[in-house]
């Protein structure tokens, strides 16, 4: 009765859904059912294979069924060596995963799919994630296979009808980071969408020459392919990405202490967790030390237009103003800056 049917109508089948959820028989067989899916069995197959306690994070399909699935294993599934399971439907059911429509499977499922992925593997740490590839859709291995090599993470999978469990090491691909690398600017505007994949086209030949694997496109837009994004993501995390003006970039290269602060806090202050208004400014105040960093955020992107290591120049500063045309000029004036990311 839920077979394909999308998780947007779980609403509509609510009363069907308690059924199945407020089955008293149905909660006792799940957990007294070691085989009771794949997805449990194997579960309990990598916790005896780690021979430590787990955490496990479910992600579920874009139908009402997959999304069911993963809420009943969650609520109901004991499972030997696993301390939590971890559903939460607001972020863990995939929206555009699904086989009813080939299109929104590529362009959304797979992309969101990825997306989810990254914030799991780099929340947890990648040293301590496994990913386990038994359940789910058969069409999503490849990518998340290539997703756990590149993020050196160990991959599992038990096959049907088997005790055995395979452990796919994590033997890092590199994938070819110095065509990313070479390529980081077109790569960047296909991440954020092409509107005009001709003119495109024309401009970064060599580049949708030698990656056409990267690109997904039709008659006039082109984006990232889900393995674009899955290297460009990777990429990312060798590196942090800032904007500024090239007199502010030099400054930044002379002063090894703001560089260290950027290395390794771009997110914190991307997130506004040490900001400060200042008067007209908003500053990140690194704590105990004369080392401040002016910037804001448009777009999630950081743009940075004054850096200082003294304190009293920096408090002279804040006595002037920054305002609307300043704020666009400095985003007139700045270019796309990285540096090496080093551990928080």
């Amino acid at each position: 009765m839920l077979d394909n049917e999308p998780a947007t109508r779980w609403d509509d089948r609510s009363r069907y859904i308690d059924q199945i959820r407020n089955s008293r028989r149905f909660a006792e067989w799940i957990q007294q059912t070691p085989d009771a899916s794949a997805e449990i069995e194997s579960l309990q197959s990598i916790a005896r294979e780690l021979d430590d306690r787990i955490h496990v994070y479910l992600l579920a399909s874009d139908t009402i069924k997959s999304r069911l699935v993963a809420e009943l294993i969650a609520e109901h599934a004991d499972i030997e060596g696993v301390d939590q399971i971890h559903f939460n439907p607001s972020l863990d059911v995939i929206q555009g995963l699904q086989v009813r429509d080939r299109d929104a499977f590529r362009r959304e499922g797979l992309h969101a799919l990825v997306d989810r992925l990254d914030n799991l593997i780099r929340g947890n740490s990648p040293d301590h994630t496994r990913v386990n590839i038994t359940g789910g859709y058969k069409a999503t291995i490849p990518y998340v296979s290539l997703m756990a090599q590149l993020y050196d993470v160990t991959t599992y999978y038990k096959f049907a009808d088997s005790d055995a469990i395979i452990e796919i090491p994590e033997a890092p691909i590199v994938g070819d980071m110095d065509l990313v690398e070479k390529h980081e600017a077109p790569i960047a505007a296909l991440a954020e969408g092409v509107a005009d994949w001709p003119d495109f086209k024309k401009q970064h030949a060599a580049f949708c020459r030698n990656a056409p694997g990267m690109i997904h496109a039709d008659d006039e837009v082109a984006f990232l392919s889900p393995v674009g994004e899955i290297l460009w993501r990777r990429y990312q995390t060798d590196w942090v990405f800032y904007y500024a003006s090239d007199d502010v970039e030099s400054q930044i290269q002379q002063l090894p202490n703001i560089r260290d602060i950027l290395a390794k806090k771009v997110d914190v202050m991307r997130s506004n967790t040490k900001l400060e208004k200042k008067g007209d400014h908003y500053v990140f105040d690194d704590g105990n030390n004369q080392n401040r960093i002016y910037y804001f955020s448009e777009d999630d992107d950081l743009y940075i237009y004054k850096v200082f290591q003294d304190h009293d120049a920096a408090e002279k500063y804040i006595q002037t103003s920054f305002g609307p045309d300043d704020r666009a000029d400095v985003t007139h004036r700045a270019k796309r800056r990285r540096l090496a990311a080093k551990s928080k």
